[in-house]
């Protein structure tokens, strides 16, 4: 960390990625690795949105928990893009029968 900007030792932006720790949102980058919050968009480090596809911020999960919709309950195949509401559909089998 010099206070410069030096490509040769890998940096993307000044005192950013190569030998220094990663970059904050607004820098220049190459990849998400380059990014404090992992999100690299068009070369610029990107702040963390609720559809990015990483688990940054203040998320506790990848794009759910606050301020984004809530997770899924542990080991549940639903999206946990989607906000989780209870069902009120009745449960049924394979066969589309209801299950009591």
């Amino acid at each position: 960390m010099n206070d410069r900007h030096d490509p040769g030792l890998g940096e993307t932006d000044y005192n950013g990625r190569g030998p220094c720790k990663p970059c904050p949102v607004g820098f220049d980058c190459e990849t998400v690795d380059d990014c404090l919050e992992g999100v690299c968009d068009s070369g610029i480090c990107r702040a963390p949105t609720c559809t990015d596809g990483v688990k940054n911020g203040v998320e506790t999960g990848v794009d759910c928990g606050a301020p984004c919709p809530r997770c899924a309950p542990e080991g549940d195949a639903h999206n946990v893009r989607q906000d989780i509401r209870p069902s009120t559909k009745s449960a049924s089998d394979q066969s589309g029968q209801s299950v009591r």
